[in-house]
Formats: structure tokens, C-alpha cells, sequence
């Protein structure tokens, strides 16, 4: 009975987490995500990453835009480099995005053609660091 209930509760927890995780992917004012129509100066720390539902070709061409015109340090997300692993589009294009916005915080720098998100939450995972510009 005890087992039972110890799996319930964790059967929950998951689907609260999935439930969270598909409402941030739908909208963009959670959690204390912006977007760049906001017209007030941050003042907490703030990170840029890929928008959940971004194209594909639409990362790829923003990792190329940024790697290929050496406008960051783009090691960090090739193989052996810290934030190579998790091994995704996504997450090598939010670190690449991130890298960007943190150099030209300007307004706009986060945007990428509507494929980027200024978030107030920390997006590190494992060894790979996002860069955060000292407010």
C-alpha cells in the first residue's frame, strides 16, 4: 500500500513538471520571462535562450550566423567542449544566443528574428555556464 502511494505521489510530480514544462513552451510571460517589447530596464539577471517551437533551420542558421561570423567563442559547444553535451540544436543554440546577448545587451540583441526569450531563470546545466553580464 505504502509503494502504491509513494508511486502516486511521484506519477504526479512528473506530470506537474510535463504540465509546466508545455505551458513555458506556449507562453512567453512566464516565470518572469520578457520579451523585448518591455520597455523598463531589467534589474534582475537575465539570460537569452531559444524559444520552445524555434525551427530547426531557424537555430541552425542563428549557431551559423553567430559561429561563422566569429561574433562569440563557439567552443564551448563542440564535441570534447563543456557545453557540448546535452547534444542538442536547442541547447547549443540557447548557450550560442545567451554568449551573444551577454557581449551587445542592447535592446533587441535577444530577439533573433523572433526565435529568442530573455528569461530570469538561471539555464545552466551540468558543466555548461551561461555567461551573465554583471548588471
Amino acid at each position: 500500500m505504502e509503494s502504491s502511494k509513494l508511486t502516486m505521489n511521484g506519477f504526479l510530480s512528473i506530470m506537474l513538471v510535463v504540465t509546466l514544462i508545455i505551458w513555458i513552451g506556449t507562453n512567453d510571460q512566464v516565470m518572469g520571462a520578457t520579451t523585448m517589447d518591455d520597455e523598463a530596464e531589467p534589474t534582475s539577471p537575465r539570460w537569452c535562450v531559444a524559444k520552445y517551437g524555434a525551427s530547426e533551420q531557424a537555430l541552425k542558421d542563428i549557431i551559423e550566423w553567430i559561429c561563422a561570423g566569429r561574433k562569440v567563442d563557439c567552443s564551448p559547444c563542440r564535441e570534447g567542449g563543456s557545453c557540448y553535451e546535452p547534444d542538442t540544436l536547442y541547447r547549443h543554440a540557447s548557450f550560442l544566443m545567451n554568449r551573444y546577448y551577454q557581449v551587445n545587451r542592447q535592446k533587441g540583441d535577444c530577439d533573433f528574428s523572433g526565435n529568442g526569450i530573455e528569461i530570469e531563470f538561471e539555464p545552466s546545466c551540468g558543466k555548461c555556464f551561461y555567461d551573465l553580464k554583471s548588471q
